[in-house]
């Protein structure tokens, strides 16, 4: 297989991947590179990023040419729009924003903000360059890997300055990519709109009552089966807004909506739709804030679990595509669920998934009320087993706080339990070997 880099006496073999792409001739295989699909020409392998550089570089813009180049490489990578948005984005920087915005300071654009509109005069003749990079924008939207809300206001944010019809329809109506039927709904319970370009879904209920909730639900799960961004904001409002009964939790249209439908058992169906559709690792609620960052499907979890021990298996579905590395709202659910249903053995083993969904897991003094007993500290010292040394640290820390490694906890426990907890803290003795 022969990798093709270079534009330089390669022209025709490009001319001819950028022709099989137009006439679908052309696959990606799994190192995400084109190939074209005929047998004299297959050997020959192309970087997306480069054919995406090539077509920019050697073809006249045509708006048209354009969308039906981009939508079709795009369909190719069902998931690699951000193997490519990059070189949009510096043609954008270099037809755009080069020549209609000056940068302050000094050369190193270290901020965005340092970017503004100078005095020349925007010719018709880029309109359409900017209807191009709108759709761009939603692109980043709707096909980014990260629901890409940073990628799609670069754009916008310029584009207004200087075609602010253009980003003022899109706030109006969308993309207009997806059926009317399927982004506005009222009638005299309810008003819902859904903005595919901005990924907000709105939702105004006149009428607080579970027929409410069930067109809400059904509104939202239609969006969702379609070609509706994966990250995504719900605003909701009602004349009896109520809020899950989790202390710290942040308040938004995800968490008064939810706290809401919870309440009508026959909704919970669609509850679980709306997880199943609806739960993205590297997706998010956008309307958080970011220390609060939370998955989608996050609040419609919290508040089934809650509700009753049967969606327990909601909760471990959840907790397996949680990332850890981002998301620490769950911490205040930690709290909630262990107030609700205690320790045993079931609860034990959500308690401390729990509790490694995150990095660090801060302890709540009330945590280690319920391991005052030897029931529960039998429980602790069976589950030990699944972690090593490492993991089980800070599973003690988070239970039993910054003293779990000190003597100084004995005055936590009668003289029985604290020698049951030293049999918890001692480190196992295969990692000991492992370690030397």
């Amino acid at each position: 297989m022969q990798f093709i880099v270079e534009f330089e006496g390669n022209e025709e073999k490009f001319e001819h991947c950028i022709q099989a792409i137009f006439e679908d001739q052309c696959i990606v295989n799994q190192e995400q590179n084109f190939q074209i699909n005929m047998k004299e020409l297959v050997q020959y392998e192309f970087p997306t990023s480069v054919v995406v550089e090539y077509f920019l570089e050697k073809n006249t813009f045509q708006l048209d040419k354009f969308i039906d180049f981009f939508s079709k490489i795009r369909r190719l990578h069902e998931n690699g729009f951000g193997f490519y948005s990059h070189r949009i984005r510096e043609w954008f920087e270099q037809t755009i924003v080069a020549q209609y915005f000056d940068i302050l300071e000094n050369e190193w654009e270290f901020y965005e903000e340092k970017k503004v509109r100078n005095q020349k005069e925007f010719l018709q003749e880029d309109l359409d360059r900017l209807k191009f990079f709108c759709l761009i924008a939603i692109e980043h939207m709707k096909y980014d890997t990260f629901g890409d809300a940073v990628g799609n206001n670069f754009y916008f944010k310029r584009i207004e300055q200087l075609a602010p019809q253009l980003v003022n329809h899109l706030r109006q109506f969308g993309s207009q990519q997806l059926d009317l039927s399927l982004t506005d709904f009222q009638d005299e319970d309810i008003q819902c709109h859904a903005n595919d370009v901005f990924a907000t879904i709105n939702i105004v209920v006149q009428n607080d009552h579970e027929k409410t909730y069930f067109k809400a639900l059904n509104f939202i799960n239609h969006l969702l089966r379609q070609d509706f961004p994966r990250s995504f904001a719900i605003e909701f409002s009602s004349p009896n807004q109520q809020s899950l009964d989790i202390e710290n939790l942040q308040l938004c249209g995800q968490n008064y909506l939810f706290a809401g439908a919870v309440k009508f058992e026959a909704l919970h169906s669609q509850m679980i739709e709306y997880i199943n559709l609806s739960l993205n690792e590297f997706e998010w609620y956008s309307n958080l804030d970011e220390e609060e960052c939370a998955i989608p499907s996050t609040f419609a979890v919290l508040a089934l679990v809650l509700n009753d021990r049967k969606y327990f298996p909601v909760l471990e579905q959840y907790l397996s595509v949680v990332d850890d590395g981002h998301q620490s709202i769950q911490q205040h659910f930690t709290v909630a669920f262990i107030r609700k249903y205690g320790i045993d053995k079931t609860t034990l083993a959500l308690f401390l998934k729990l509790i490694r969904s995150m990095q660090e897991h801060p302890p709540y003094p009330e945590f280690i009320d319920y391991f005052q007993d030897k029931t529960n500290l039998e429980l602790l010292l069976e589950a030990k087993q699944n972690y090593d040394n490492y993991e089980w640290s800070y599973v003690l820390y988070s239970i039993f706080g910054g003293d779990s490694d000190s003597d100084r906890l004995a005055e936590k426990f009668s003289p029985e339990l604290w020698q049951f907890y030293l049999q918890i803290r001692e480190e196992r003795e295969e990692d000991e070997l492992d370690d030397e």
